[in-house]
C-alpha cells in the first residue's frame, strides 16, 4: 500500500478535509508572499521543513498519541490564527510570513508522514 493510500484510510475524510483547510491558508499565505516579492524567503522554509519532518518521521511514530494531540492543537490554531489575523495576512511583515509558512509546512508534512506511515493503522468501525 502507497504512502497516499495508508494517509487517505488513516486520516478518513475529516483528517483529509482538514488538510485541505491547512493546505488553503498555506497556498493563501504563499501566492501573498509571491505578490509581495517575499516569496525567496517563504518558499524554501517550506521546503527545508518539509524535508525536516521527512527525517523525523520515526519520532513522529514512536511517540504517535503525544503527536496526534500536538497536532489536533495546532490545527485548531492555525484555523483560529488565520481566521482572527486575516489582516495581518495581508500586510507584508516579513518575519510573521516566514513564521506562517513555515508553521504550516511542518503541520502538513508532519500529519501527512505521520499519517502515511506503514506502522500506523486506523481500523474503522
Amino acid at each position: 500500500m502507497n504512502r497516499l493510500e495508508r494517509f487517505h484510510q488513516n486520516a478518513g475524510l475529516l483528517g483529509i478535509a482538514q488538510v485541505c483547510i491547512i493546505l488553503f491558508v498555506l497556498y493563501s499565505a504563499l501566492s501573498k508572499d509571491m505578490r509581495l516579492g517575499i516569496a525567496i524567503y517563504t518558499i524554501p522554509s517550506v521546503a527545508i521543513l518539509f524535508f525536516a519532518t521527512y527525517m523525523i518521521r520515526n519520532i513522529l511514530v514512536d511517540y504517535v498519541e503525544l503527536t496526534r494531540k500536538i497536532m489536533n492543537v495546532c490545527a485548531v490554531l492555525i484555523i483560529v490564527i488565520f481566521i482572527l489575523f486575516e489582516k495581518k495576512f495581508n500586510q507584508e511583515n516579513l518575519l510573521f510570513r516566514l513564521f506562517m509558512a513555515s508553521f504550516l509546512s511542518a503541520y502538513i508534512s508532519s500529519y501527512f508522514w505521520l499519517l502515511s506511515d506503514f506502522r500506523i493503522s486506523h481500523e474503522r468501525s
